[in-house]
This record gives structure tokens, sequence and C-alpha cells, in this order.
């Protein structure tokens, strides 16, 4: 009998990698290719609603998770009216409505069974470095256009990003469910390898924050604290201090603040800044009730693209800002109250040590993300904002909240 339990948890654990293969490694494909997500993601849905009936029943937290990320979504529905291109709201509003739910049945799958969590986080992770790096050398190394890394993906951030936290998540269910092996570090090794291809320093300091935070945090040992820290200390020294292209993002961000006058209007600080400016002036404007999902893109025209007649326009580039002028004040409650609350109560109440500093890593850098990037429609931060809500609402009922 237990044989046979275990050939169906086998059995069932790589269908749910593939599931999870399917749905993560197809949202950040190119623009035509973005379809499959949706297709992958509708039937899981379909499937998730026939075993649902056929039990009859449903767990409460998944309802109060899923509740809880979308309130702010239902808000900026009920004042569609005041919005600039009514259909580009609605499709944004659907599109971000549909994440959250295939995100609450991924991460649902993910909780109900510590050594499922891990080994479904084992295979993802190596099946997305190697399909990653055979894109490297024999796609990328073989094409004549000069780009920089993205792997399969067509944002090298939304690459970067994700990558971190597939890493991420396997160290911690690594560490839940007591299971190690000799590949996870090479795994990891493969990861920051492939993270640094990309130049993406949301990327770099992402895996810095997570994997040495956790292990800093983690150990009582001070003398291993410091050398951490003084670890840490020499790698930014050392990027920083020698001609580099990470180096040299760094100082033309730095000048956006010191110097912006001795930027390009072409060049990437110079535009983000700016976006900030004009995102502010419209959210003055529109206090209340923003000017609708997504319908920055009709306000905010970079002058480099009305310089070359170039009437599109583009997102805020920063997700406080971006949800300022989705829905107002309000929409921008709705969102980050419950990101705040639990980063709040972790901090101050009495929770085992592993999975506290798991959950506040996890919410600093969601909260550092947010910085310069709009994420509230990137399937993968809707992802880690869903696992943050299931993980920490099991967390805050003992463990034992209804998640299985």
């Amino acid at each position: 009998m237990t044989r046979q339990l275990q050939s169906y948890e086998t059995s069932n654990s790589k269908l749910y990698v593939l599931m999870f293969c399917l749905i993560l490694f197809s949202y950040g494909l190119a623009d035509g290719l973005i379809y499959i997500n949706w297709l992958f993601g509708t039937f899981l849905i379909l499937a998730s609603v026939l075993i649902i009936l056929k039990k009859k029943n449903i767990s409460l937290a998944f309802v109060k998770v899923y509740m809880i990320s979308v309130m702010w979504l239902i808000y900026c529905l009920s004042v569609s009216s005041f919005t600039s291109d009514l259909n580009n709201h609605l499709k944004y509003i659907l599109i971000t409505l549909f994440f959250a739910l295939v995100s609450c049945i991924l991460v649902y799958v993910l909780l109900t069974n510590s050594h499922r969590f891990f080994h479904i986080l084992y295979y993802l992770n190596f099946t997305w470095l190697i399909i990653n790096l055979l894109y490297y050398f024999f796609v990328y190394n073989k094409t004549s256009v000069e780009t920089i890394y993205s792997g399969i993906f067509y944002n090298r951030n939304t690459f970067a990003i994700l990558t971190t936290i597939l890493a991420y998540l396997l160290l911690y269910a690594s560490e839940k469910a007591q299971i190690k092996t000799k590949m996870q570090k090479y795994m990891y090794f493969g990861s920051f390898l492939l993270i640094c291809l990309t130049l993406s320093i949301k990327g770099i300091i992402g895996f810095f924050l997570l994997f040495f935070g956790h292990y800093f945090l983690n150990k009582e040992n001070v003398l291993r604290k410091l050398s951490v820290l003084l670890l840490i200390g020499f790698v930014f020294w050392g990027v920083l201090t020698t001609e580099n292209p990470i180096s040299e993002r760094v100082e033309r961000f730095t000048l956006a603040f010191i110097a912006p006058n001795e930027l390009k209007a072409s060049e990437s600080a110079f535009n983000r800044m700016w976006l900030i400016n004009e995102s502010i002036n419209l959210i003055k404007e529109h206090p209340l009730v923003g000017v609708g999902v997504n319908n920055s893109i009709l306000f905010l025209v970079p002058p480099e693209k009305v310089l070359f007649e170039e009437g599109k326009g583009t997102y805020s580039h920063n997700n406080y800002t971006e949800m300022l002028l989705n829905g107002g004040v309000p929409a921008f409650l709705l969102y980050y109250i419950p990101i705040l609350y639990m980063l709040v109560c972790l901090i101050i109440r009495k929770f085992p040590k592993g999975i506290k500093i798991h959950l506040i890593l996890l919410i600093l850098y969601k909260l550092f993300i947010d910085l310069a990037q709009v994420s509230y429609f990137d399937f993968g931060m809707v992802f880690i904002y869903i696992y943050i809500l299931f993980s920490y609402i099991s967390l805050s009922q003992g463990g034992k909240a209804d998640i299985s």
C-alpha cells in the first residue's frame, strides 16, 4: 500500500511540475506567445472548478486570499465611468483577475504538502536552468543582433526576477522538507550566473537580499554573520568601483537624483524620473479615482517619443505611482495595506523563525521591485503576492489554515 501511495504521489508531482512549467515559463514570452499562458491557465481553472464541484467543498483560505488580492480591482471596476479608455481599463482588470486566480490555484497546490513543495520547486529550477542554458549556447550566441541576454523571456528583468524567486523558494522548500541534494548548490550557482548575464540590477540585488539575508538572519553564530556582511560588502565594493555594465547603470541612476541635467533625454534614468514626476502631477489631478487601469499610457509620453513624433505612451515604471494612477488613493491602499500589515505583524509578533524570515525577505523584495517596475499585472509578481498572503494566513492560524 505504501508503495502504491508513493507511486501515486510521484506521478502527481510530475503532473504538477508540468503544469507549473507550462504556466510559469510562458507568461514572459513574446507578445504572440503569451496566449499559451492564458490557455493553460484557463485549463487549470476549469480543472479546479470540476474538482470543487466533485468534492462540494472549497478552501476558506483560498477564498480569503483571492478576495484580499483583488479588492483593489473591484474598486477600480466600481469607478470605471471615470476612466479615459474603458476597453483598456476592463481588459487589464480581467487579465489581473485571471492571473490572481491562477496564482491562487498554483500556490494552493504548493502549500498543501511540504515534500510536494520541494519536489515541484526542485524540478522547476532544474528545467528552467536547462532550457535557458541551452537557449544561451544554441540560440542567443548565434544571433547577430546585439541584445542583452534575457533567457527565453522578452524582458531581462522579468527573467532575472523569476530566476531569483524560483531559486529562493527552492532554498526554503528544501529546509522546510528537510531535504538537501548535492545538485542544489550547482543550481543556485547556475541561477546566479543567468541573473548576472542579464545585467539586471533588480535580479542581482534580489539574489543577494534573499540568499544572504536568509543565511545571515537564520544563523546564530556572530562570526559567521560578520563574515557574510564582509563578503556582501566586498562584492558590492568590487562591482561599484570597477568599470562594468552594472556600475555604469548605477552611476546613471545616481545622476538622476544628484545631477539630472547631465543625463540625455534618451537615457533610461532620465525617462524614469520624468515619468515619476509626470505621474505625480496626474495623481494630484485625480486623487480618488486615478485615470484608469493601464490608462497611464495615454498620458505619459516621454519627451524622446514626442521629439521623434511617436505618439504612443508608456506606464510609469513604478508600481506605487501606477497604483495611484489605476484607481487613486483607495486602490493604492487596498493593494498595499495587506502587504504592510503582514510585514508589521511578522516583525512584532512571535512566529517560527524560519518562515518569519522567509516572508519578511520576500515582502522587502516585492517592495523594492515596485520602486522601478509595474508589478500589479506581472504574473510572476502576482504569484509571489498570493504566495505571501497564503503563507501568512497559514502562519497566523498556527500553520493550520484550511488549505488542505
